[in-house]
């Protein structure tokens, strides 16, 4: 049964030259030993164990590296909880992971499934995979985050539904409004699925209202809507355009952007509406600036530097927002009849924003008050 986990097609496509019991670049040949056992059989523990990292790893690893997969979700030479026993990490398939089996199984080229361990030596230029995503571990919780350096004048920020950039980003758009940036906000959809006691169509308008009332709370007037439906919005063409012509249009420098990743920190799933619009909002910073794609939409545009993901597991900068932060409670608080269906710790914007923004000062050195966000660069 063991042996029917080989899985030679999985190491053929990848870009080493990799048979059974060949090992990527930056390991060698371990001698040859006793195996102790683990948890999925001697058999397999054996190829785990059969290799070890070499000195020191060339930059032509991180390369090789990155041909496996352009944007592999692993931070390189960072341990996740249970490393191996150097601290590496493993790539599979776009997914990090510890390893798992007996004694010295920590570091190897596992033949069976395609897997490449990453030594500590290469530096960490890739990114580490969500927190909860399948095969892999949430994120370390106490590294600091780098400040911001907020030197854009103007923003898009793209997310599904009202109240999306109220929990937790207000705050941040608040202070950069402040500083004489100019911020546009755009909607995939008019929230009209998001209060269980009221018809779509009585919702849809009343979502509206309030959230260009949220929005003025922190500086912001512009507010557009998309009409793509509440609940079902999907990733696509239609949606990647839609966004591309609003980037054309408002020619922004940065978009900020909810989280497009499965899970949300600490591992809760995140949901399809946002995972759809997140990753279209990426993908159309590209569209929009490639006159190919949507000529009908506007004329290119690319100047956006950066994509700002907020609520992202990984995140890895961060704004003080103490000044701001009341503007923030007050943008939420203006979700009134929303807050009033919803209910639970999320209705009291005071308490649920504070403890959040609690939780990234604590990571942002000098800051009592902070907005945290994963910064893409273009």
């Amino acid at each position: 049964m063991q042996g029917d986990l080989l899985d030679r097609g999985a190491v053929g496509e990848l870009p080493f030259a990799a048979q059974p019991h060949a090992g990527p670049p930056g390991f060698e040949r371990r001698a040859a030993g006793p195996v102790e056992a683990g948890r999925r059989g001697a058999h397999l523990d054996a190829v785990d164990a059969e290799f070890e990292p070499v000195a020191e790893a060339r930059v032509a690893d991180v390369e090789t590296l990155r041909a496996v997969g352009a944007d592999l979700p692993v931070r390189v030479g960072e341990q996740l909880g249970r490393g191996g026993e150097h601290g590496e990490q493993v790539v599979e398939r776009g997914l990090a992971r510890t390893v798992r089996g007996g004694r010295g199984a920590g570091h190897g080229w596992n033949s069976w499934s395609g897997h490449l361990v990453v030594p500590t030596a290469v530096e960490p230029t890739l990114r580490r995979a969500p927190a909860g995503a399948p095969g892999g571990q949430d994120p370390s919780m106490t590294e600091t985050y780098v400040t911001f350096p907020e030197d854009f004048t103007s923003g898009l920020a793209v997310v599904a539904h009202p109240d999306d950039l109220e929990y937790g980003g207000a705050a941040a758009i608040a202070r950069w409004t402040a500083q004489g940036c100019s911020i546009a906000y755009l909607l995939a959809s008019r929230g009209e699925a998001g209060i269980d006691s009221l018809p779509p169509e009585e919702c849809g308008p009343l979502r509206e209202a309030e959230q260009r009332a949220a929005a003025a709370e922190v500086g912001v007037d512009v507010v557009e809507f998309l009409d793509h439906p509440d609940g079902l919005i999907t990733y696509g063409p239609q949606l990647r355009r839609d966004i591309a012509a609003a980037i054309r249009r408002h020619r922004p420098e940065v978009v900020i952007t909810v989280n497009h990743h499965d899970t949300f920190p600490g591992g809760h799933l995140n949901m399809a509406d946002h995972r759809a619009v997140g990753q279209a909002a990426i993908d159309a910073v590209r569209d929009a600036a490639n006159r190919w794609l949507f000529p009908e939409a506007g004329e290119p545009w690319a100047g956006v530097r950066q994509v700002l993901v907020l609520a992202s597991p990984l995140s890895g900068h961060a704004v003080d927002v103490e000044e701001a932060f009341p503007r923030g409670v007050a943008s939420l608080q203006a979700h009134k009849a929303y807050l009033e269906a919803l209910g639970g710790p999320m209705a009291d914007p005071e308490q649920f924003l504070r403890r959040a923004a609690e939780e990234a000062a604590a990571r942002l050195p000098g800051s009592r008050l902070a907005t945290a966000f994963q910064v893409i660069e273009t």
